[in-house]
């Protein structure tokens, strides 16, 4: 072990003329932190002159004790702010020479290159929330003039055609048989666009909230699909913010929609509980499951799917899990703060 610690003394004498040369900062203080040695790269920090004697505790953030990892021959690594410079700083104590060697690493390029790619992911999620908000705001109108006009005038033309038929009782059969055929493509219209409407934009969801909607949305999906779904929703109170409202009901939507299309699952399941500060729904089915990475370029659309939810869900700051083995179904957790505007902890 002595014969170690002559070594590293040698070593470290032998080292500290090379750092002259060295072309980024090397610096050397003492326990006390005081500058006592620096090379020629070092001059940007601070002319030499200023520099040395000087305690580098006033340009540069230790957040460690410079004694304690002095004796203790400890080194560390962290970042810094210096002179309107971002440095990787790496300390090293070397307590047989009582001295703390500063080596830094200028990496302000590197910062500001991510510091623009991290804007530049903060905008296009920006722009992308915009883009769902508009998509959300036509949904609701178009959902509205099908519900309110077409739907509504479709219904006046089957009133209309079934007064008719009062007046037609003497007809032949054929023309009785092509009669019933207009009421029944009528009465198909009228129900294709009550689906499209419920779909676009549940009435429902504005009118009640969050709860009856999803409810009617797993009645509805059951019904078409055959597929057998459950549904618990433990609820505080209503008081949950439009845009999470809104979002919540796309992202369960968007997971049956995958339930349906892709699980060949019988049963499935949509718990949702909320409390003071957090919303958290539960889905999970019984299908054949998937591998999460791999369905990001195997399957298009339900990879879509799923990088709707993750994008909804990071719009309102939440989380997501997924957990899906092959053949042993999928379950999709969403935990989202009650208030949109909230950051997740």
């Amino acid at each position: 072990m002595l014969q170690m610690k002559k070594l590293e003394k040698r070593d470290a004498r032998l080292y500290a003329p090379f750092a002259d040369f060295d072309s980024e900062p090397v610096i050397s203080i003492d326990p006390e932190g005081r500058v006592i040695h620096t090379n020629c790269s070092s001059n940007p920090l601070y002319s030499l002159p200023d520099l040395l004697g000087r305690n580098s505790t006033e340009f540069i953030h230790f957040p460690f004790d410079i004694r304690e990892f002095i004796q203790n021959d400890r080194s560390v690594h962290f970042s810094d702010y210096i002179s309107n410079r971002y440095y990787s700083v790496y300390f090293r104590g070397i307590s047989d020479l009582q001295v703390g060697e500063i080596f830094l690493h200028d990496v302000t390029e590197a910062k500001i290159n991510e510091e623009k790619l991290i804007d530049s992911v903060r905008r296009q999620k920006e722009i992308a929330d915009i883009l769902r908000e508009k998509m959300e705001l036509e949904r609701q109108t178009l959902a509205g003039r099908i519900y309110d006009e077409v739907n509504q005038n479709l219904s006046v033309v089957r009133l209309k055609l079934q007064k008719l038929s009062t007046l037609h009782d003497n007809t032949c059969n054929t023309d009785s048989e092509e009669y019933l055929k207009a009421i029944s493509l009528l009465e198909n219209t009228i129900n294709v666009l009550k689906d499209i409407s419920y779909h676009l934009k549940p009435k429902i969801l504005d009118e009640v909230g969050l709860a009856p909607a999803i409810n009617g949305l797993c009645t509805e999906i059951s019904r078409q699909s055959g597929i057998k779904g459950s549904v618990n929703i433990v609820q505080t109170d209503n008081n949950m913010d439009k845009k999470c409202v809104t979002y919540l009901f796309r992202i369960i939507q968007e997971a049956l929609n995958n339930v349906v299309m892709h699980s060949r699952a019988t049963e499935f399941s949509v718990q949702l509980i909320e409390n003071e500060k957090f919303t958290r729904v539960f889905l999970s089915d019984n299908g054949i499951g998937f591998d999460p990475e791999k369905i990001k370029t195997d399957d298009l659309n339900k990879g879509l799917g799923l990088l709707n939810i993750k994008e909804r869900t990071e719009a309102l700051n939440g989380k997501l899990k997924i957990d899906s083995f092959l053949n042993k179904g999928t379950v999709i957790i969403v935990e989202v703060p009650k208030q949109a505007g909230l950051v997740h902890a």
